[in-house]
């Protein structure tokens, strides 16, 4: 009973202050920036880790 009584009075808190809630769901890595940084680095990083690679191969081979 006691998270029905938090959301209650939430929920008066919400209308007298005119706020706006938005609830999210538990897990949304499409709604985090950090996902998407990191998502972003480590595809270039790999890229660049394999091309050197690449050319170690060849100037060693």
């Amino acid at each position: 009973m006691q998270s029905l009584f938090k959301e209650v009075e939430i929920q008066k808190l919400v209308k007298k202050h005119q706020i706006w809630i938005v609830y999210l769901p538990r897990y949304s890595p499409n709604m985090n920036p950090i996902k998407k940084t990191c998502f972003v680095l480590k595809h270039k990083l790999g890229d660049i880790v394999s091309k050197d690679a690449e050319t170690v191969q060849e100037n060693t081979g």
